[in-house]
């Protein structure tokens, strides 16, 4: 009986512990298709952020600086993403909760798109 019991209880937190961290995994399809402007507003954990495997691509083949913004309040360590593919930018700090998060682009290209996975990282 207390056999049973115990494994059932396993059981109960192993799937329980593999929702939580597939929960806390979150990773959005993330794009911005127009110059000097935000992306959409997406929901991350207190982790560190990231924008991994992004494509740039620009009317004259420039580079991008991405923004990290929390509301209307700036994050801090811009980056610059060259024009091309596979490329990514981080930013450390304001760690603590879960909040609402946008990147802002700033081009001088008249045409400009940007397209990658924003999410946290450990």
């Amino acid at each position: 009986m207390k056999k049973s019991l115990f494994s059932s209880l396993l059981c109960l937190a192993i799937v329980f512990s593999a929702f939580s961290i597939t929960a806390l995994a979150s990773s959005y399809w993330y794009d911005i298709t127009t110059p000097n402007s935000y992306g959409s507003s997406v929901s991350l954990t207190a982790a560190n952020k990231e924008y991994t495997q992004v494509a740039v691509n620009t009317s004259d083949k420039s580079s991008v600086t991405v923004k990290l913004y929390q509301s209307s309040t700036w994050y801090g360590d811009d980056q610059t993403l060259s024009y091309g593919s596979n490329k990514r930018a981080w930013w450390y700090g304001n760690t603590t909760g879960n909040k609402s998060y946008k990147i802002y682009a700033s081009s001088n290209a008249n045409e400009m798109s940007l397209s990658g996975y924003f999410q946290n990282y450990q």
